[in-house]
């Protein structure tokens, strides 16, 4: 196993020293790449420039110039400090030959600005003009004349290492911003697998789950021998249909081809296939239920138009559980005229076989979170007649709270009044 490791570890070293070298030599920030080609070229042009005619201690002069220009690149401060010692053994020792240290030392100054190192670079210009006065008074600056055009280069200096500066803080912040956005992203797919799940749970597994208990209804009956409840088929048939479209809600959300949650969608199409998936049920089971449907051309919340199709739903399966089968019930859904805003409502009818006085809870409870009222009646005959009225709300904010409930509900005794009689629904 040793000389497995020792063999791995050697085919690795030849590739990660010369990336680490590579990437010592191209310098953390984006900008250093060009920075360091420009110094790289400069540096070049010094030493093709080099005199080697001169005396050899002005050729070793020349050379360190040139070897501080490549300095520059990753230590500016140092190459600063070569540059101004340079600048003063050039001026004392060769005063008739050129001396490039002082113009060299723009070069330092326009680094540290480029990295914000805003006391190094004052440092540096501090001791460009105090190397430039020197000059003045010793008169040993090669016989040039130092005067506001000696500044020109180090001001250009400034400009460039502070303008590489800022588009260095540019790159950083929008690369942040790209990663916050992608960080964003990711816990939205996050956010988006959890809500499918949960979607999935609450529609596919949730009618599969009470389609099998169902199932295993009717087989127990079957097993037993009795006569199959045909109410329990309706039941069967309407749960199957409603799984199935909320499926197809599903996938279609997932497509992006329906508006989530907090959009808006039209109350008829969302009531008409609840209608239809009614209707089925009933056929299924060979119950008498008739299902009316006014048109309401409202365009209301998601969440509200779910909430009136489960209205819908619950009000079909009580029918299913405890109607009649013999007996005709009826369904009907409408927008109810008001002084305020419109109202739905939805009004379920049927002979029960064993009637008692009773409260749906659920019902109510859905009812009184959208602002709205239930109301049921038992008649002497066995007719029972529930009605819930919920206030369409205009916006997707402009669903009310219990607390907002407003004042023109209809009233018990008007609703009894619009109610499907005992007689009418015997003759239906």
């Amino acid at each position: 196993m040793a000389p497995a490791s020792t063999s791995s570890t050697s085919s690795r070293s030849p590739r990660t020293v010369p990336r680490r070298f590579l990437a010592a030599l191209a310098g953390p920030r984006f900008i250093d790449p060009p920075l360091r080609l420009i110094l790289a070229i400069l540096a070049a042009i010094q030493l093709l420039g080099l005199d080697t005619t001169a005396p050899g201690g002005y050729v070793l002069l020349q050379a360190l110039m040139t070897a501080s220009v490549l300095v520059t690149a990753w230590a500016p401060g140092a190459a600063a400090v070569i540059m101004v010692m340079g600048f003063l053994v050039n001026a004392l020792a060769f005063p008739e030959r050129l001396n490039l240290f002082l113009d060299m030392l723009a070069l330092p100054l326009g680094v540290l600005l480029s990295q914000r190192r805003l006391r190094g670079a004052l440092l540096t210009f501090s001791a460009f003009c105090g190397a430039a006065a020197l000059a003045v008074g010793l008169d040993t600056y090669d016989g040039r004349f130092i005067g506001p055009g000696s500044f020109v280069v180090p001001v250009l200096a400034s400009i460039l290492g502070w303008s590489a500066h800022l588009l260095e803080a540019r790159t950083e912040r929008e690369i942040a911003r790209r990663e916050e956005a992608a960080r964003e992203h990711e816990l939205e797919l996050a956010r988006i697998r959890i809500d499918v799940a949960i979607d999935t749970h609450d529609t596919v597994s949730h009618g599969l789950a009470t389609e099998s208990a169902i199932i295993r209804v009717l087989g127990a009956e079957a097993r037993r021998g009795g006569q199959l409840d045909l109410r329990t088929l309706s039941e069967l048939g309407m749960v199957n249909d409603r799984a199935h479209q909320q499926l197809r809600r599903l996938l279609a959300r997932l497509r992006g081809e329906i508006a989530d949650e907090d959009g808006e969608t039209d109350l008829d199409a969302a009531l008409d296939s609840a209608v239809q998936s009614v209707r089925a049920g009933a056929a299924a089971g060979d119950i008498g239920l008739e299902v009316e449907l006014e048109p309401t051309g409202a365009i209301v919340p998601v969440l509200f138009a779910e909430a009136a199709t489960s209205m819908l739903y619950e009000l079909a399966t009580n029918i299913f559980k405890h109607a009649d089968p013999h007996e005709r019930s009826r369904i009907d859904v409408r927008i109810a005229s008001g002084s305020g805003s419109p109202i739905l409502e939805l009004g379920a009818g049927n002979h029960a076989l064993r009637p008692e006085p009773f409260t749906p809870r659920t019902l109510s409870r859905r009812a009184k979170r959208f602002g709205g009222e239930c109301d049921t009646r038992v008649e002497a005959g066995g007719d029972v007649h529930v009605r819930v009225w919920i206030p369409v709300p205009a916006t997707p904010t402009g669903q009310r709270t219990p607390d907002e409930q407003p004042q023109n509900l209809p009233r018990a005794d008007e609703a009894s009044a619009r109610m499907v009689s005992s007689h009418e629904m015997t003759q239906m």
